[in-house]
């Protein structure tokens, strides 16, 4: 239960008032993911992203490959029709991302993708997107075939 109202208070009148306002903030904080300043980090960062835009455009090969797993996935947009041997890297960071997120949850409950809503929400999207449909492929493929393609391994 969250109060919502004109003028919301973070301050806690009683031990049960901050607790619950301290728990949720915690948890909105781990959930978003804040990460500390780092200058040399971000420099870093910097450097990198200079040097790869240096190096060019995307290769024809990678640009072939996407189009035909696009194409592939245009033509059947369910979960079953993703080939995860065919996945890109920017692909993997969406799944690595999901299940970041959904280990900082804390006392949050995820409404999407989850192995029982995946099929039943799916077809409410206005538009179905291929991140959507990975996420549902995502969520109910077992965790080793999952990551049996996966550039990292398992997590």
């Amino acid at each position: 239960l969250l109060e919502v109202n004109v003028s919301p208070s973070l301050m806690g009148s009683s031990p049960l008032d901050r607790k619950i306002k301290g728990t949720l903030m915690a948890d909105i904080f781990h959930l978003v993911g804040f990460m500390p300043y780092d200058g040399q980090a971000i420099k870093k960062d910097e450097k990198k992203a200079a040097r790869d835009k240096l190096k060019g455009v995307v290769s024809k090969v990678k640009n072939k490959n996407l189009s035909r797993r696009q194409d592939a996935w245009r033509r059947n947009p369910s979960p079953d029709a993703i080939d995860m041997a065919e996945l890109s890297a920017e692909d993997w960071e969406v799944i690595y991302e999901a299940e970041d997120e959904n280990a900082r949850r804390g006392h949050f409950e995820r409404i999407y993708p989850t192995l029982k809503r995946c099929k039943e929400m799916l077809p409410y999207f206005a538009s179905t997107r291929f991140n959507d449909v990975l996420l549902a492929r995502w969520c109910t493929t077992s965790r080793h075939k999952l990551y049996a393609h996966s550039p990292r391994g398992l997590p």
